[in-house]
Protein backbone atom coordinates (compact mmCIF):
# COMPACT_ATOMS: atom_id res chain seq x y z
CA UNK A 1 0.00 0.00 0.00
CA UNK A 2 1.22 3.10 -0.90
CA UNK A 3 1.84 6.30 1.50
CA UNK A 4 -0.06 9.76 1.79
CA UNK A 5 0.59 12.82 2.58
CA UNK A 6 -2.20 15.05 2.74
CA UNK A 7 -1.19 19.07 1.73
CA UNK A 8 -3.46 21.90 2.71
CA UNK A 9 -3.36 25.53 2.84
CA UNK A 10 -5.85 27.15 5.44
CA UNK A 11 -6.51 31.02 6.94
CA UNK A 12 -9.23 31.37 9.91
CA UNK A 13 -10.61 28.41 9.45
CA UNK A 14 -11.85 27.33 12.46
CA UNK A 15 -15.15 26.63 11.95
CA UNK A 16 -14.48 23.48 8.81
CA UNK A 17 -11.25 22.67 9.99
CA UNK A 18 -11.37 19.70 12.02
CA UNK A 19 -14.65 18.75 10.65
CA UNK A 20 -12.77 17.92 7.56
CA UNK A 21 -9.39 16.59 9.32
CA UNK A 22 -11.53 14.02 11.17
CA UNK A 23 -12.89 12.53 8.38
CA UNK A 24 -9.36 11.92 6.74
CA UNK A 25 -6.64 11.86 9.34
CA UNK A 26 -6.90 7.53 9.41
CA UNK A 27 -7.22 7.09 6.32
CA UNK A 28 -3.62 9.73 5.06
CA UNK A 29 -0.17 8.66 6.75
CA UNK A 30 1.11 12.25 6.80
CA UNK A 31 -0.74 15.75 7.66
CA UNK A 32 0.97 18.76 6.61
CA UNK A 33 -1.17 22.12 7.04
CA UNK A 34 0.47 25.65 6.08
CA UNK A 35 -1.58 28.50 8.03
CA UNK A 36 -0.76 31.72 5.87
CA UNK A 37 -2.06 34.15 8.44
CA UNK A 38 -4.86 33.06 10.90
CA UNK A 39 -6.39 35.44 13.90
CA UNK A 40 -8.60 32.32 15.16
CA UNK A 41 -8.17 29.33 16.62
CA UNK A 42 -6.80 27.37 13.02
CA UNK A 43 -3.49 27.15 14.29
CA UNK A 44 -4.47 24.81 17.10
CA UNK A 45 -7.05 23.10 15.48
CA UNK A 46 -4.64 21.50 13.39
CA UNK A 47 -1.62 20.86 16.01
CA UNK A 48 -4.20 18.66 17.53
CA UNK A 49 -4.31 16.57 14.26
CA UNK A 50 -0.50 17.32 13.36
CA UNK A 51 2.57 18.32 14.58
CA UNK A 52 3.97 19.13 10.73
CA UNK A 53 2.08 22.88 11.17
CA UNK A 54 3.81 25.63 8.69
CA UNK A 55 3.35 29.13 8.71
CA UNK A 56 3.51 30.63 5.42
CA UNK A 57 3.49 34.70 4.86
CA UNK A 58 0.55 35.41 2.22
CA UNK A 59 1.51 37.36 -0.74
CA UNK A 60 -1.89 37.08 -2.45
CA UNK A 61 -0.97 33.62 -4.09
CA UNK A 62 -2.61 30.67 -3.64
CA UNK A 63 0.19 28.98 -6.01
CA UNK A 64 3.06 29.59 -3.69
CA UNK A 65 1.43 28.74 -0.26
CA UNK A 66 0.01 25.20 -1.79
CA UNK A 67 3.87 24.48 -3.50
CA UNK A 68 5.01 25.00 -0.36
CA UNK A 69 3.04 23.08 1.59
CA UNK A 70 3.89 20.15 -1.33
CA UNK A 71 7.32 20.40 -0.57
CA UNK A 72 6.85 19.59 3.05
CA UNK A 73 5.29 15.97 1.92
CA UNK A 74 7.55 13.22 2.85
CA UNK A 75 5.37 10.37 1.24
CA UNK A 76 4.82 8.53 -2.17
CA UNK A 77 1.68 10.62 -2.92
CA UNK A 78 0.07 13.63 -2.28
CA UNK A 79 -3.34 14.34 -1.52
CA UNK A 80 -4.92 18.14 -1.49
CA UNK A 81 -7.93 19.09 0.19
CA UNK A 82 -9.39 22.67 1.19
CA UNK A 83 -10.78 23.36 4.67
CA UNK A 84 -13.89 23.06 3.93
CA UNK A 85 -14.18 19.47 2.09
CA UNK A 86 -15.24 16.19 3.55
CA UNK A 87 -15.45 12.91 2.47
CA UNK A 88 -18.11 10.16 3.09
CA UNK A 89 -17.28 7.26 4.99
CA UNK A 90 -18.14 5.24 1.47
CA UNK A 91 -15.22 7.50 -0.07
CA UNK A 92 -12.93 6.88 2.79
CA UNK A 93 -13.45 3.17 2.06
CA UNK A 94 -13.02 3.82 -1.35
CA UNK A 95 -9.46 6.14 -1.15
CA UNK A 96 -8.04 3.16 0.94
CA UNK A 97 -8.72 0.70 -1.47
CA UNK A 98 -7.34 2.90 -3.82
CA UNK A 99 -4.03 3.35 -2.10
CA UNK A 100 -3.57 -0.48 -1.91
CA UNK A 101 -4.18 -1.20 -5.49
CA UNK A 102 -2.94 2.12 -7.36
CA UNK A 103 -0.77 0.64 -10.13
CA UNK A 104 3.02 2.33 -10.01
CA UNK A 105 2.65 3.92 -13.38
CA UNK A 106 -0.08 6.07 -12.21
CA UNK A 107 1.38 9.39 -11.74
CA UNK A 108 -2.02 11.55 -10.88
CA UNK A 109 -5.33 10.32 -9.92
CA UNK A 110 -8.72 12.77 -10.94
CA UNK A 111 -11.78 12.63 -8.03
CA UNK A 112 -15.38 13.86 -8.73
CA UNK A 113 -15.76 17.10 -6.83
CA UNK A 114 -19.44 17.60 -5.79
CA UNK A 115 -19.47 21.66 -5.66
CA UNK A 116 -23.62 22.53 -5.32
CA UNK A 117 -26.18 20.22 -3.77
CA UNK A 118 -30.16 20.62 -3.79
CA UNK A 119 -31.95 21.11 -0.82
CA UNK A 120 -32.03 17.08 -0.17
CA UNK A 121 -28.46 17.06 -0.75
CA UNK A 122 -27.96 15.78 -4.55
CA UNK A 123 -25.21 17.07 -5.82
CA UNK A 124 -26.18 19.75 -8.75
CA UNK A 125 -22.86 20.86 -10.12
CA UNK A 126 -19.59 18.56 -10.24
CA UNK A 127 -16.56 18.79 -11.77
CA UNK A 128 -12.79 17.02 -11.29
CA UNK A 129 -9.84 17.63 -9.82
CA UNK A 130 -6.03 15.78 -9.61
CA UNK A 131 -6.28 14.92 -6.48
CA UNK A 132 -3.69 12.79 -6.03
CA UNK A 133 -0.52 12.90 -7.42
CA UNK A 134 2.69 11.27 -7.20
CA UNK A 135 5.64 13.21 -4.74
CA UNK A 136 8.71 11.99 -7.35
CA UNK A 137 7.16 13.92 -10.43
CA UNK A 138 7.24 17.31 -8.23
CA UNK A 139 3.84 18.80 -10.13
CA UNK A 140 3.55 22.39 -9.44
CA UNK A 141 0.51 24.42 -8.75
CA UNK A 142 0.38 27.66 -11.34
CA UNK A 143 -1.88 30.76 -10.82
CA UNK A 144 -2.07 33.09 -8.14
CA UNK A 145 -6.45 32.66 -8.02
CA UNK A 146 -7.86 29.75 -8.87
CA UNK A 147 -4.66 27.91 -9.03
CA UNK A 148 -3.96 24.46 -10.88
CA UNK A 149 -2.01 21.60 -10.43
CA UNK A 150 -0.38 21.01 -13.91
CA UNK A 151 -0.13 17.65 -14.01
CA UNK A 152 1.13 15.42 -16.88
CA UNK A 153 1.91 11.35 -17.48
CA UNK A 154 0.05 8.57 -16.55
CA UNK A 155 -3.82 9.59 -15.39
CA UNK A 156 -5.85 7.68 -13.81
CA UNK A 157 -9.84 8.31 -12.79
CA UNK A 158 -11.24 7.28 -8.97
CA UNK A 159 -14.86 6.52 -8.32
CA UNK A 160 -13.64 8.75 -4.98
CA UNK A 161 -15.55 11.97 -4.60
CA UNK A 162 -14.89 15.33 -2.59
CA UNK A 163 -17.72 16.99 -1.12
CA UNK A 164 -17.26 21.06 -0.93
CA UNK A 165 -19.14 21.94 2.07
CA UNK A 166 -18.85 26.03 2.28
CA UNK A 167 -19.37 27.67 4.63
CA UNK A 168 -18.01 31.06 3.60
CA UNK A 169 -17.66 33.59 0.64
CA UNK A 170 -14.15 34.13 -0.93
CA UNK A 171 -15.34 36.21 -3.59
CA UNK A 172 -14.30 39.63 -2.24
CA UNK A 173 -10.51 38.68 -1.42
CA UNK A 174 -10.27 36.73 -4.49
CA UNK A 175 -11.45 40.02 -6.57
CA UNK A 176 -8.79 41.85 -4.81
CA UNK A 177 -6.27 40.12 -5.77
CA UNK A 178 -6.98 40.38 -9.19
CA UNK A 179 -7.41 44.00 -9.20
CA UNK A 180 -3.85 44.23 -7.90
CA UNK A 181 -2.49 42.18 -10.06
CA UNK A 182 -4.23 44.75 -12.49
CA UNK A 183 -3.10 48.06 -11.38
CA UNK A 184 0.43 46.71 -11.22
CA UNK A 185 0.41 45.73 -14.88
CA UNK A 186 0.93 42.27 -14.16
CA UNK A 187 -0.52 40.72 -17.74
CA UNK A 188 -3.60 38.39 -17.78
CA UNK A 189 -3.13 34.90 -18.80
CA UNK A 190 -6.33 33.84 -20.58
CA UNK A 191 -7.34 31.77 -17.72
CA UNK A 192 -6.89 34.93 -15.73
CA UNK A 193 -9.06 36.60 -17.23
CA UNK A 194 -11.48 33.79 -17.56
CA UNK A 195 -11.47 33.78 -13.62
CA UNK A 196 -11.28 37.60 -13.53
CA UNK A 197 -14.75 38.03 -15.51
CA UNK A 198 -16.07 35.14 -12.99
CA UNK A 199 -15.20 37.14 -9.97
CA UNK A 200 -16.51 39.99 -11.40
CA UNK A 201 -19.79 38.32 -11.90
CA UNK A 202 -19.62 36.68 -8.06
CA UNK A 203 -19.68 40.35 -6.95
CA UNK A 204 -22.08 41.50 -9.32
CA UNK A 205 -20.28 43.89 -11.51
CA UNK A 206 -22.21 42.51 -14.10
CA UNK A 207 -21.61 44.84 -17.26
CA UNK A 208 -17.87 44.79 -16.02
CA UNK A 209 -17.69 40.84 -16.01
CA UNK A 210 -19.55 41.18 -19.60
CA UNK A 211 -16.58 42.68 -20.67
CA UNK A 212 -14.29 40.70 -19.89
CA UNK A 213 -15.77 37.86 -20.88
CA UNK A 214 -16.14 39.17 -24.41
CA UNK A 215 -12.58 39.66 -24.22
CA UNK A 216 -12.14 36.14 -23.24
CA UNK A 217 -13.47 34.85 -26.09
CA UNK A 218 -12.31 36.50 -28.70
CA UNK A 219 -8.87 35.61 -27.40
CA UNK A 220 -9.70 32.04 -28.76
CA UNK A 221 -7.05 30.36 -26.11
CA UNK A 222 -7.55 27.84 -23.30
CA UNK A 223 -9.68 25.21 -22.79
CA UNK A 224 -12.60 24.69 -24.67
CA UNK A 225 -15.02 24.05 -21.02
CA UNK A 226 -13.66 27.40 -20.13
CA UNK A 227 -15.53 29.12 -23.12
CA UNK A 228 -18.13 27.12 -22.62
CA UNK A 229 -18.87 27.82 -19.42
CA UNK A 230 -17.49 31.60 -20.23
CA UNK A 231 -20.70 31.81 -22.44
CA UNK A 232 -22.91 30.48 -19.63
CA UNK A 233 -21.69 32.88 -17.09
CA UNK A 234 -22.07 35.82 -19.16
CA UNK A 235 -25.83 34.34 -19.60
CA UNK A 236 -26.41 34.90 -16.06
CA UNK A 237 -24.66 38.86 -16.17
CA UNK A 238 -27.74 39.27 -18.57
CA UNK A 239 -30.31 37.54 -16.77
CA UNK A 240 -29.71 39.82 -13.38
CA UNK A 241 -29.25 42.88 -15.92
CA UNK A 242 -32.80 41.66 -17.12
CA UNK A 243 -32.01 41.26 -20.39
CA UNK A 244 -32.98 38.14 -22.11
CA UNK A 245 -32.59 38.23 -25.61
CA UNK A 246 -29.08 39.18 -24.86
CA UNK A 247 -29.44 35.88 -22.77
CA UNK A 248 -30.27 33.74 -25.00
CA UNK A 249 -27.72 34.27 -27.74
CA UNK A 250 -24.89 34.05 -25.13
CA UNK A 251 -25.91 30.90 -24.43
CA UNK A 252 -26.45 29.96 -27.98
CA UNK A 253 -22.88 31.00 -28.46
CA UNK A 254 -21.56 27.92 -26.45
CA UNK A 255 -22.88 26.07 -29.46
CA UNK A 256 -19.40 26.96 -31.03
CA UNK A 257 -17.26 25.30 -28.63
CA UNK A 258 -19.62 21.94 -28.86
CA UNK A 259 -22.40 20.27 -28.89
CA UNK A 260 -25.16 21.50 -27.38
CA UNK A 261 -25.24 20.77 -23.59
CA UNK A 262 -28.41 19.90 -21.74
CA UNK A 263 -27.56 22.43 -18.94
CA UNK A 264 -27.14 25.01 -21.68
CA UNK A 265 -30.45 23.99 -23.48
CA UNK A 266 -32.43 24.10 -19.65
CA UNK A 267 -31.49 27.71 -19.58
CA UNK A 268 -32.54 28.52 -22.79
CA UNK A 269 -36.10 26.70 -21.85
CA UNK A 270 -35.84 28.93 -18.67
CA UNK A 271 -35.41 32.17 -20.38
CA UNK A 272 -38.82 31.29 -22.66
CA UNK A 273 -40.69 30.18 -19.61
CA UNK A 274 -40.31 32.42 -17.26
CA UNK A 275 -39.15 35.72 -18.90
CA UNK A 276 -40.44 35.79 -22.41
CA UNK A 277 -44.09 34.02 -21.53
CA UNK A 278 -43.47 31.57 -24.34
CA UNK A 279 -44.27 28.03 -22.92
CA UNK A 280 -44.52 26.22 -26.72
CA UNK A 281 -40.37 27.12 -27.32
CA UNK A 282 -39.09 26.24 -23.71
CA UNK A 283 -41.52 23.12 -24.43
CA UNK A 284 -38.69 22.41 -27.28
CA UNK A 285 -35.83 22.87 -25.42
CA UNK A 286 -36.52 21.18 -22.61
CA UNK A 287 -37.66 18.10 -24.11
CA UNK A 288 -34.36 18.67 -26.15
CA UNK A 289 -32.42 18.93 -23.52
CA UNK A 290 -33.33 15.36 -22.33
CA UNK A 291 -32.37 13.88 -25.68
CA UNK A 292 -28.84 14.79 -25.27
CA UNK A 293 -25.86 12.35 -24.20
CA UNK A 294 -23.88 13.22 -21.06
CA UNK A 295 -20.78 14.96 -21.93
CA UNK A 296 -17.82 12.53 -21.60
CA UNK A 297 -16.50 12.29 -18.33
CA UNK A 298 -13.30 14.36 -18.12
CA UNK A 299 -15.18 17.28 -19.20
CA UNK A 300 -17.13 19.15 -17.08
CA UNK A 301 -16.80 22.56 -15.65
CA UNK A 302 -20.74 22.85 -16.21
CA UNK A 303 -21.53 19.09 -15.49
CA UNK A 304 -25.12 19.57 -13.77
CA UNK A 305 -26.53 15.74 -14.03
CA UNK A 306 -30.08 17.19 -13.18
CA UNK A 307 -30.24 18.75 -16.39
CA UNK A 308 -30.55 15.57 -17.84
CA UNK A 309 -32.90 14.46 -15.55
CA UNK A 310 -35.36 15.49 -13.49
CA UNK A 311 -35.26 19.19 -13.94
CA UNK A 312 -36.45 19.16 -17.41
CA UNK A 313 -39.56 17.02 -16.60
CA UNK A 314 -40.65 19.61 -13.88
CA UNK A 315 -39.92 22.49 -16.09
CA UNK A 316 -42.05 20.77 -18.84
CA UNK A 317 -45.08 20.25 -16.00
CA UNK A 318 -44.56 23.75 -16.00
CA UNK A 319 -44.65 25.02 -19.18
CA UNK A 320 -47.93 22.37 -20.46
CA UNK A 321 -49.78 23.87 -16.85
CA UNK A 322 -49.21 26.97 -18.30
CA UNK A 323 -50.76 25.96 -21.58
CA UNK A 324 -53.71 24.33 -19.36
CA UNK A 325 -52.55 20.77 -20.75
CA UNK A 326 -52.46 19.16 -16.70
CA UNK A 327 -52.46 15.57 -18.18
CA UNK A 328 -49.45 16.34 -19.56
CA UNK A 329 -48.39 18.73 -16.99
CA UNK A 330 -48.87 15.57 -14.44
CA UNK A 331 -47.27 13.02 -16.54
CA UNK A 332 -44.06 14.89 -16.66
CA UNK A 333 -44.32 15.57 -12.65
CA UNK A 334 -44.55 12.11 -12.05
CA UNK A 335 -41.32 11.63 -14.16
CA UNK A 336 -39.66 13.95 -12.04
CA UNK A 337 -40.28 12.03 -9.10
CA UNK A 338 -39.39 8.62 -10.09
CA UNK A 339 -36.08 10.14 -10.51
CA UNK A 340 -36.21 12.72 -7.22
CA UNK A 341 -38.43 11.05 -5.26
CA UNK A 342 -37.47 13.10 -2.00
CA UNK A 343 -38.48 16.45 -3.80
CA UNK A 344 -40.73 18.30 -1.55
CA UNK A 345 -41.14 20.61 -4.51
CA UNK A 346 -41.96 18.14 -6.58
CA UNK A 347 -44.58 16.21 -4.38
CA UNK A 348 -46.47 19.56 -3.57
CA UNK A 349 -46.44 20.29 -7.38
CA UNK A 350 -48.20 16.84 -7.83
CA UNK A 351 -50.74 17.63 -5.29
CA UNK A 352 -51.62 21.34 -6.87
CA UNK A 353 -52.02 19.58 -10.21
CA UNK A 354 -54.00 16.47 -8.99
CA UNK A 355 -56.40 19.38 -7.30
CA UNK A 356 -57.18 21.57 -10.60
CA UNK A 357 -57.87 18.04 -12.15
CA UNK A 358 -60.22 16.94 -9.94
CA UNK A 359 -61.86 20.31 -9.75
CA UNK A 360 -61.95 20.21 -13.37
CA UNK A 361 -63.11 16.77 -13.34
CA UNK A 362 -65.81 17.88 -11.27
CA UNK A 363 -67.05 20.78 -13.48
CA UNK A 364 -67.38 18.51 -16.34
CA UNK A 365 -69.68 16.61 -14.22
CA UNK A 366 -72.20 19.16 -13.51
Amino acid sequence: MIEVSLCMIVKDEEAVLARCLECIKDIVDEIIIVDTGSSDRTREISQSFTSKVYDFEWINDFAAARNFAFSKATKDYIFWLDADDVMEKKDQQSFLKLKATIPPEVDSVLMNYHIHFDNAGNPTFSTMRNRLVKRSCQFQWEGEVHEYLKVHGVVAQSNTVIYHKKEKSSAGRNLKIYEEKRKQGDPFSSRDRFYYANELLGNHYYEEAIKEYDIFLKEKTGWVEDHIAACIQKSICHYHLQQPIEQISALCDSFLYDVPRSEVCCRIGEVFLNQLDDPDKAIFWYTFSLNLPAPPALRGLYNEPHTRTWLPHIQLAAAYEKKNDLEKALHHTNFALEINPDNVNIQQNKAVLLSKLTKEEDTSNV
